[in-house]
């Protein structure tokens, strides 16, 4: 019924289902409690930097949005958006050198991502954009807003794709 995507983290492959649409919305209220306030103090940073060119504001906004998370984000909060993204209901995972994928429940985090707290991140960015960010099946939202949403979007796949190619992944063995 609801679509997968399959995602390679270095050698494992994880399956994301979409959330269904009503708990989605319980998600994503509670993932914008902590987003929100970040982008809104990086959006007032980037009005006051307005004589940049277009390439130097999308870094400035996200150097503002990452210099202001930890004021909203901390370990109890990365916990409860990690409970709320990473659901076993709908994230498998088909580990290099293994049977089939099985669910992503908490031994299996522990086991894949012990000592790889930004990998786990990485993937709970992947859920969130998987589903979050696409914004071509809006048909009710206003386009203004909606390629406010898209830029915002852009600005944070720019950020991770650019902190994921820099370094190698933990999970390439």
């Amino acid at each position: 019924m609801f679509e997968r995507t399959q995602y390679k983290m270095g050698n494992d492959v994880f399956y994301i289902q979409q959330i269904p649409p009503l708990e989605a919305l319980d998600v994503l209220g509670e993932v914008q409690k902590v987003l929100l306030p970040a982008i809104g103090g990086a959006m007032i940073g980037s009005a006051a930097s307005s004589g940049a060119k277009p390439e130097e504001t999308g870094v400035n906004v996200l150097y503002m949005i990452m210099d202001s998370l930890p004021q909203h984000l901390d370990g109890a909060t990365l916990k409860k958006l990690e409970g709320l993204l990473i659901d076993s209901r709908y994230i498998a995972v088909k580990v290099e050198g293994k049977g089939e994928a099985v669910a992503l429940d908490e031994d299996v985090i522990n086991e894949l991502f012990t000592g790889r707290t930004f990998d786990l991140i990485a993937l709970m960015f992947k859920v969130f954009e998987i589903n979050f960010t696409d914004f071509s099946k809006l048909c009710g939202v206003p386009a203004g807003v909606r390629h406010v949403l898209e830029m915002l979007t852009s600005i944070f796949q720019g950020g991770q794709r650019t902190a994921s190619t820099d370094v190698a992944l933990s999970t390439e063995r």
